[in-house]
């Protein structure tokens, strides 16, 4: 009879373990949906966010001006100069410009000189050496936005 009594008890626990196992595992899937949940993930069509917007047209940049800059940008400008002007033009309230720039498939050379400009002004910004202690230097974030091409609207032959 006491071999009885002992094979019984962890069938005894077996509920036990499994109310304790689904609970654990429940808390687990319910933190896991929390986390995807909180977490912000662009949807179609949003742009991401930007201190600085500009354009690639034309081989130029274009600089919609941010409310902070007086006096406000040149209309259009070549890439390397655009890259030049965010850099010395800083937010008031940190270094860091996070850019949106914004281009067709034609104006991939565009958007290229700019990030090569951005990433020079960076290298210029982290030369202690060279630094010029007077004025403040932007680090510069670039996000590309590519767009599609304008449609052709007249019929080719």
């Amino acid at each position: 009879m006491t071999a009885r009594l002992r094979r019984s008890r962890p069938q005894e626990r077996v509920p036990v373990l499994a109310m304790v196992d689904a609970f654990v595992g429940g808390t687990a899937i319910l933190l896991i949906l929390i986390i995807l949940a909180s977490n912000q993930q662009e949807t179609q069509g949003t742009q991401p966010q930007a201190d600085l917007v500009m354009r690639c047209a034309g081989g130029l940049v274009t600089i919609t001006p941010p409310p902070w800059t007086d006096p406000p940008p040149a209309e259009a400008q070549e890439p390397e100069a655009a890259a030049d002007w965010a850099a010395l033009h800083p937010r008031p309230d940190r270094l860091l410009l996070n850019i949106r720039l914004e281009a067709d498939a034609r104006e991939y050379r565009c958007a290229t000189r700019f990030q090569r400009a951005a990433d020079q002004m960076n290298d210029l910004t982290d030369d202690t050496a060279a630094r010029d202690t007077t004025a403040a230097r932007a680090i510069l974030t670039v996000t590309l936005v590519l767009s599609p091409p304008p449609a052709d609207t007249e019929p080719r032959p």
